[in-house]
């Protein structure tokens, strides 16, 4: 009986997670287009216009796949690569708000679109971090175990193999038997 609760209890707290992972990584999605749509205005910017647009359009597609690889079973595989694509974001974020916060004072025909952009990278930093912590501290649970067995074939292997002419290091007819999974 306890364990049932303990289940239940565990399977709504954990979607509970989801939900509060997908809704900060929607509001992402929405500072990352307002982000790509500011940096149209800094395009003319010396050396980083183009950048910046690059930048903003990797939040995107960053945000666009997490949503899909957490709401699709995900493996350690998957999970590992958003935490490690993640903290790249991280980085860009980060500098992003520091770069765009300078340029902000130095350059004032584009004050307020340099404003703009360094607020959103700091919003997008902020949310993002909360999103990388949430995901590296539940990655157990998040990580659905058996979406690694989806992809293995079901074939039978034969119980009785004969590894013919054994002392022959190469021998491409053998069938050898392997631990079936």
């Amino acid at each position: 009986m306890q364990s049932q609760t303990f289940s239940k209890q565990h399977s709504t707290m954990l979607e509970t997670r989801r939900k509060l992972l997908n809704a900060a990584l929607s509001g992402n999605m929405v500072l990352s287009c307002a982000l790509l749509l500011t940096t149209m205005f800094l395009l003319e910017t010396p050396y980083v216009g183009f950048d910046a647009t690059i930048t903003a359009g990797v939040y995107v597609v960053f945000t666009f796949v997490a949503i899909v690889i957490l709401n699709k079973s995900p493996s350690a595989f998957s999970i590992g690569f958003l935490v490690g694509a993640s903290l790249l974001v991280l980085v860009l974020a980060f500098q992003g708000a520091f770069y765009w916060g300078l340029e902000a004072h130095n350059n004032p025909r584009r004050k307020t679109a340099a404003y703009l952009a360094s607020g959103f990278h700091a919003v997008i930093f902020t949310v993002q971090c909360v999103v990388t912590t949430v995901v590296v501290k539940s990655k157990e649970d998040v990580i659905d175990t058996y979406a690694a067995y989806e992809y293995i074939p079901d074939t039978s292997y034969p119980d009785n193999a004969i590894l013919a002419n054994m002392a022959s290091p190469i021998n491409y007819q053998a069938t050898i038997p392997t631990a079936d999974i």
